[in-house]
Order: structure tokens, then sequence, then C-alpha cells
């Protein structure tokens, strides 16, 4: 045959299988029942006399998504069989393959490969399978005689007895890049080795790519109080469920001054429902330590943490669940119970859950909403028999929006009722506590009028007040609130334009009827109920938006009208006169100046008092693809100890093209100049990342806390970074 024969035959390629068929005699498959045949390219192709083509001198073939080239080539699509040879190279969605001899059955999505390397790309790191054999199937790929797995070029690597590459039937709409494709990793007797050496065997280990979880990580360092430490965490995820992806953890600790502990930790989720997860950490011999050094071993006792949590969503409704065991406080806690509860075991053991979930909360909530209302359920205990906290044994809340009935007349409420328990103050009743109401609100233009009343109530049912029985008792409090505003816009050119709304008004709380309220203390708002009091509000509400700039604020200020009430009960001096017309302030304040820098801050003062509720600021700032550095600012109230104080933390990250730098620092009055500081260096490798965290925690007295140094290194073997490990659980 000659080269022009061949040259216009692999030009239209499609034919070539039927053509080969008719050569030899055969009639063609139809093809109705069968996928269109491989587009073959290449230099030479040749025909045998069983209808095959051969194509000697290289390849390629177009499989539909897929693509396949090699040295050589024989096809017989009759048969549905290609056999190919000489650093072959599959292409799959997700995946590359390569073998030194490959067969297929393209027709049925099938085949086998020997002596092969697939290549999986995941967020950057490169998933490396080496195995003697492999075979292919439409949605799975099954290697035997697994020699290694580990991201290309890394310091970790994985062997295995077998290994299941799982491939999606249809792309994953709500995933980006391979993961639209490849579904999950499953690996058969897994032995982890950390240059060569074995670490950890499992009997079996699966990673859906779900979670951008690093499944392995080790830390080891010492700190003043603990001494030398080393923990490890193993982990993996589990083949998807309905709908739900699920992981499990399990954790070692072992430290030279407070023994070991051990924990374990499952989660699951579901993008549809929601998401959940159990932990349990017990350290059977924890050494606790304490006196004025902080080093003095004071009881040796067993210490464990149980956490379980569940979030659904569904049906227009939520539901919240948690339920948390907590250990014990450190002697001698209970002096005072008006002392916080203590968290050194949460926050020596679980860093990382305490920042992020700092309340060890036990209790159901449920909530059901509609455009008529929202109705929610509610029951909550304490985690601990000891905490200075009060019991919700249940609770409802009824919230009904404003709905408008005539014109801009609109008409609103809510109630909350609940059955509470206070075991300090040995007080308990069904406090109910509800808001109606009515208002209107019009423009005139740029004027706004509004103009509202209702009622304020409050009642105790069931009750006993220091364990003595006491009579039910109700009030109710009428109110009316009016006032006017004016609406100011301007536009300033270049898209930016700006909005301010100032407003006048009056709120105006009349003399309760009903029962006097005796002194009942469950420690939180809906215990007050405001009576008799005039104030004169003024405010406004601001905002600036462009195409790179956005920002919002808004004040209100409330003064006394008449000079009774500028009286106020203090917790010490009773009875006492305000020394001027200011009631107090809330504002908040958050905008974006740039794309790379925000700014946000809030405040709520009480001038009656003098004393600051809360004043919190904050910034971060992107200054360049380097660097980024943040500031938070929090006033610490005022307590019947210590005057309120500031407390300051900046911040820097700065990142490298393989580096990354973490640093802050806490400020506080008194002690030492810096009261705590961390200093965290990443360096991220192909299989992982490895931390170097220097911490030092100082008292309020400035004497050393804490000390630490700490080493961690987190083995992800191609997934995407995950959890800092040097930031938490120290």
């Amino acid at each position: 045959m000659t080269t022009a024969r061949r040259a216009s035959l692999s030009a239209c390629l499609p034919l070539v299988g039927a053509l080969a068929a008719l050569i030899a005699g055969e009639a063609p498959p139809l093809t109705g029942t069968s996928k269109t045949p491989p587009r073959i390219e290449a230099p030479n192709l040749e025909f045998d006399t069983d209808g095959s083509v051969i194509a000697p001198r290289g390849f390629v073939a177009h499989m539909g998504d897929k693509v396949l080239l090699g040295d050589a080539l024989r096809y017989h699509q009759k048969h549905d069989d290609l056999y190919a040879t000489g650093k072959v190279v599959l292409v799959l969605p997700g995946v590359r393959l390569h073998a030194e001899r490959l067969g297929l059955h393209p027709q049925a999505e099938s085949g086998e490969g020997w002596e092969v390397e697939a290549f999986i790309e995941h967020a950057g790191r490169r998933i490396t399978i080496r195995a003697a054999h492999v075979h292919i199937d439409r949605t799975v790929l099954r290697f035997d005689g697994v020699r290694g797995i580990a991201g290309h070029g890394g310091v970790m690597s994985v062997s295995a007895t077998s290994a299941r590459v799982y491939l999606r039937d249809k792309p994953a709409e709500d995933r980006d890049g391979f993961e639209r494709q490849v579904e999950g990793i499953e690996l058969i007797s897994p032995t982890i080795r950390a240059a060569g050496i074995p670490v950890f065997w499992l009997p079996y280990l699966y990673r859906d790519f779900y979670f951008d979880y690093p499944w392995t990580r080790y830390e080891g360092g010492k700190t003043r109080r603990m001494g030398y430490y080393v923990r490890a965490w193993l982990g993996t995820s589990l083949p998807e469920a309905f709908g739900w992806h699920s992981r499990i953890q399990a954790r070692g600790d072992l430290y030279s001054q407070n023994g070991e502990g051990w924990g374990v930790r499952a989660a699951w989720r579901n993008a549809n429902y929601g998401k959940g997860e159990v932990s349990w950490f017990e350290v059977p011999h924890e050494i606790v330590k304490g006196g004025p050094d902080d080093l003095q071993s004071i009881v040796t006792r067993r210490a464990a943490v149980f956490d379980a949590e569940q979030q659904l969503h569904a049906f227009g409704g939520a539901l919240y669940a948690r339920w948390v065991e907590l250990p014990d406080a450190d002697p001698p806690f209970g002096a005072d119970p008006a002392e916080p509860w203590d968290e050194r075991f949460r926050a020596d053991y679980l860093r990382d859950d305490l920042e992020h979930r700092p309340f060890a909360r036990r209790g159901v909530t449920a909530t059901w909403g509609s455009s008529l209302g929202t109705v929610t359920l509610d029951t909550e205990r304490r985690a601990h028999p000891d905490q200075p906290l009060t019991d919700r044994l249940w609770g409802v809340q009824v919230q009904v929006p404003r709905i408008q009935v005539a014109g801009p007349l609109h008409v609103g409420g809510s109630g909350w009722s609940e059955s509470l328990e206070n075991h300090l103050s040995d007080d308990a009743a069904v406090r109910t506590s509800f808001a109606g109401t009515a208002s209107a609100m019009k423009w005139f233009g740029p004027l706004g009028v509004d103009l509202g009343g209702g009622v304020n109530g409050l009642a105790y049912q069931d009750a006993q007040l220091g364990g003595v029985e006491v009579d039910d008792e109700l009030r109710m409090v009428p109110l009316a609130t009016a006032g006017m505003r004016m609406r100011f816009v301007g536009d300033w050119g270049d898209g930016l334009s700006h909005v301010f709304t100032p407003r006048i008004g009056v709120e105006l709380y009349q003399e309760g009827e009903g029962d006097v309220l005796s002194p009942w203390v469950f420690g939180d708002p809906r215990d007050r109920l405001d009576e008799d009091v005039h104030l004169f509000t003024t405010g406004f509400d601001t905002s600036i938006a462009g195409k790179h700039a956005q920002w919002r604020a808004s004040a209100v200020a409330r003064w006394a009208m008449r000079k009774r009430d500028r009286f106020y009960d203090d917790v010490v001096l009773g009875e006492q006169e305000a020394d001027s017309a200011l009631y107090d302030v809330v504002a908040s304040l958050e905008g974006q100046p740039i794309a790379t820098l925000r700014l946000s801050g809030s405040l709520s003062y009480d001038a009656q008092r003098e004393d600051w509720r809360s004043f919190d600021v904050g910034t971060s700032w992107v200054t360049t693809r380097w660097m980024a550095v943040r500031y938070t600012g929090t006033l610490i109230p005022d307590t019947l100890t210590d005057e309120h104080h500031w407390q300051h933390r900046p911040g820097l990250t700065m990142i490298a093209n393989r580096y990354r730098f973490d640093g802050d620092v806490t400020f506080r009055p008194g002690g030492d100049v810096v009261d705590q500081w961390l200093a965290q260096l990443t360096r991220r490798m192909v299989d992982g990342d490895l931390t170097l965290t220097y911490e030092l925690v100082r008292a309020e007295d400035g004497h050393i806390y804490d000390r630490r140094f700490g080493v961690g290194f987190t083995m992800t073997i191609g997934g995407a970074p995950g959890a800092d490990p040097g930031v938490g659980g120290r």
C-alpha cells in the first residue's frame, strides 16, 4: 500500500473499521447498537487479513472524552479489541495512565494495563499510583500489586495490596477541577511510610475528595507546663452513602509531665440536609499543674470530653442539637460562685475546638418558619453540674413579622415562654416575655414620618424564689414611639453614590400595670422590663456604594427627657442619678474602601453608668500578593474587681512560593509588655505541610504561664492543604 493511500485512509479513519471489515469479507457491526469507533491518527496505517488496523510507528486514538497514544497499536473493530505497546499513555477525565502494555475494549469501555503508573492532579498536587496491573472499567480503575502511592517527588508514600480509583458516571456540576470526574480513592491494607520507613498500617482507607482534609498529621515539641509532647492523628473519609459524606479520625498524645491522651472523632455532611460530628478525648491519668508558678502537681485524675453535634435543615425548618460532657474544673474551683467556668482542659488539649466553639452547650433547638412567622423550640442544660448557669428545661418562641393591615399600617409581635431553673440561687419559674406592636411609616418626598405603639409584658408562673414558692406575677408596660427622618441622596460620579438618613424621635415607656415583679436573676436580658422612661432619640443611617468602595454606618443615641429618667439602680450603691441626660449609645461601622482593605467596628455605651457594654474594632489588609496584615481590638468591660481595659491583637502573614509565616501578638494593660505572641513558619511540600511553631503566654501578673515549641507535619498525599497543625491543639 502506498504512502498516499495510507494518508488518505488516516484522514477518513471513522470509516477505517468498516472498510477493513468489508475487505475481510465480513459485515460491519450495526452502528445503532455500538458507540462511535476510535478515531485513530497515525503516520502509517496498515491492514491485517483479519480486518485489524495496525499502527506500527506511533499513533493517537480519540475515544470520546478519552485519548490514547503510544508507539504501536492493533485494533479490530468487530471484536472490539485494541492492543497498544511501548510508552502507552491513556488520558481519562481527571486521571492520566502510563503503561508498558495496554489492552482495551473501546465499545465496552473496559480493559487492562501492565506495569502502570497513574497520575491524579488535585489542588496543585499530584497523587501517583504505581502498580503491576490495572483493570479498567467505565467507573473504576482497579490496581493490583501496588508498589507505591505518593505525591510526586515527596517524602511520604503509601503502599497497599490493591487500590481503587472511582470515576464519576457523569461530571459533577457542583465540583471544580478533577473532582468533577474522580469521586474517590480506596486502598486495601495500606502502609504509610516516611522516607521509606513504615509509620502506620491500616486495614482499609478511603478518601472521597469531598473534604480538603489532612488525614495524617504529626506534632511534637515542648511546653513549659506539659513538658515534651508528641501527637499523631490518623483519619480517613468513608464511602459516600445516600449523599452523606463522612470521615473518621483517631488521635494519640503523649506528654512527659501530664501522661498520655487518646481520642476519636467522626464527622458527616450532606449538601442538602446538614452536618454533624461526634468526638471523644480522654487523658486517663492527667497530672493537673497549678500553684504559684503553675508547675506544681496538684492532683492526678481521669479527665475526658465527649462532644456530639448535629445540624439539620429541611422543609423550611432547622434543627440543632449538641451534647457535651466536660471534666471537673481544676481545684480549687468553686470558692466563688461568680467565677467563670474553668476551660483549662479544653485549652490545653482541644484548642481548635475551644476557639471555634467556645461555649460547651447541652441542648436541642428546632426552628420552623414561613411567611406568617417563626416558631422555635429549645431546651438547654449545663454541660457540667458545677457550672454557674441557668437550665432551660423547655422553651417556646413565636415571632410574627410585620404584617400589613391597611396602607402603611403594620402589626407584629413576639413571645418567648420558658421553664428555668437556677441551682445556685434555687430559683425556678416558667417565664413568659411578650411584645406586640402596631406601626406606620410614610414618606412625603424626602421626609419620612413614623408612628408606633404597643405593649411589652413579663410573667412568672409556677415559681419559687430562693426555694420558697411565690404567687404568679404578670406586668405589662404600654409604649409609644414616633419619629421623623430625612433622606439625602448624592451622586458623586464615577458610579459612587451616597445615602444619608438622619432621624429624631421619642420612645415613651409608660408606667407598668399589674404585679410588682420579684428580683429574679436568671442571667439574661429578658428578666428586665423597662418602664416609666421617656427617651428622646437621635441617630442616622448612611451608606456609600461604588465600583470599588462599600461603606455602611449607623448610630442611635437616646437621651433622658425628664429629670427622673436619669435615675438608675446600681448593684452596690443602690439608686443613683446620672450626671448627664445621655442615656445610651449604640453604633456600628463596616466598610471596604478598596478591594483589599476591610474595616469594621461596633460599640454599645451605657451613659448613665458611664460604662462600656462592648467595643470592638477590626481590620484586615492584603497589602500585596505576598503579605497581609490584620488587627482586632476588644474592650474588656468593667468587673467588680477590675476596670475596663483594651486588648489589642495585631497580626501578620507573609507568603512566598512554598513558605508561609504567621505572627500574632496580644497586648493587655498590666503584666508584661507583650502578653502573648505566636510565630509560625510553614513549608509546603508536595505531600503535606511542615510547620514550626513558637508561642509564649504570660499570666495577668506578667510571669510566664506557658512556653510552647512545636513542630508539625500534615500529610495529605496529594490532598489540598488542611488546618494549620501548629495553630491549635498544642
